[in-house]
């Protein structure tokens, strides 16, 4: 879980890295990013 990395920039690359050489899927930021949102939306509605 990447939520307040120390050094911001090496975690974003980390994560594109991880998704060019296919360690991770695509599908994986985009699934997390989707709870992130709605979550936060859930929380501002109430």
């Amino acid at each position: 879980m990447i939520l307040m990395p120390a050094d911001f920039d090496a975690a974003y690359e980390g994560i594109l890295d991880a998704v060019r050489d296919g360690t991770i899927s695509q599908q994986w930021p985009d699934e997390s990013l989707v709870r992130i949102i709605k979550t936060k939306l859930d929380f501002t509605e109430k």
